[in-house]
């Protein structure tokens, strides 16, 4: 399997909204596929959560090693986890760099590079480095859009360009998908 399925129905989704169980699962196969230790610790309790009945089967390891590993730390309060909840942009942009154990690389310059992310923003110094790094980018029009949901193809590209992966470079062929909503 890759860093992300595809749906039973045979579709991608590319622009289906990626919850947080989603995010957690496609950066655990990107943890395997890089031979980081994905095991989880004795200290990894991911019923203290109070909605930890709510995520999904196929992502509970995913949640378990994010959690253990802090990549993800609960959301509001830090008594849940919010599994099915949308992922936003600025949620992405941290989770890449916990992911990679890696703190942000910060600003270059003296301009914030978005207007819609001041500097006081809870997550512009990953937000900066992400897009330094070319893990994500902003819209031509100037702006991040940190609390706009993440897609699937947002999150699959991300994932992707952290590997060293290139769309541009190594093409998937005309008809080759095995997606029918990429074809």
């Amino acid at each position: 399997t890759g860093i992300a399925n595809g749906y039973d129905d045979g579709r991608f989704g590319i622009d289906d909204v990626v919850t947080r169980e989603q995010t957690a699962a496609f950066l655990y196969r990107y943890a395997q596929y890089k031979k980081m230790d994905v095991s989880v610790g004795e200290d990894t309790n991911i019923l203290s959560f109070d909605d930890a009945q709510t995520i999904s089967g196929y992502a509970v390891p995913a949640m378990q090693w994010a959690c253990g590993a802090g990549i993800i730390t609960g959301t509001g309060d830090g008594s849940t986890h919010s599994p099915q909840g949308t992922a936003t942009r600025a949620q992405l942009a941290v989770l890449l760099h916990r992911c990679q154990f890696a703190p942000p690389v910060g600003l270059y310059g003296d301009t914030e590079p978005f207007a819609d992310v001041p500097a006081d923003h809870w997550a512009a110094g990953y937000i900066h480095s992400a897009t330094v790094l070319g893990w994500m980018q902003g819209g031509s029009d100037g702006l991040f859009r940190p609390e706009a949901p993440v897609t699937r193809a947002q999150a699959v590209t991300a994932v992707n360009r952290m590997l060293g992966r290139d769309a541009a470079q190594n093409p998937v062929g005309l008809g080759m998908s095995p997606w029918s909503d990429l074809t």
